[in-house]
């Protein structure tokens, strides 16, 4: 499911009464794991699966409060623009 939703093909997303057409043309993925421990199971059954998976991520970014600016966990590299991102502390109120 997952590979559909980032192939770049028209998809329809189900929704409540009817369907909705997606029309996005960047997604974010955001999760507490590392991408090697991203659906174990595809890795190992499915190979070219989980090697169609990694073709469709063109950047990953560490996002960890102990660093300055986050960082490119592919070439190490700083991520250059954090322009807009707030720490935001525990109990403190969101902003949205």
């Amino acid at each position: 499911m997952v590979l559909n939703y980032l192939d770049g093909y028209p998809l329809m997303l189900p929704s409540r009464y009817t369907d909705k057409e997606a029309c996005y043309t960047k997604v974010y993925i955001t999760t507490n794991w590392a991408l090697s421990e991203q659906y174990k199971n595809i890795q190992t059954s499915h190979p070219s699966t989980w090697q169609a998976f990694l073709r469709r991520i063109n950047r990953v970014y560490n996002f960890d409060a102990s660093k300055d600016k986050p960082v490119n966990k592919v070439t190490g590299q700083p991520y250059l623009s954090v322009n807009g991102l707030k720490p935001i502390d525990d109990g403190e109120q969101l902003p949205f």
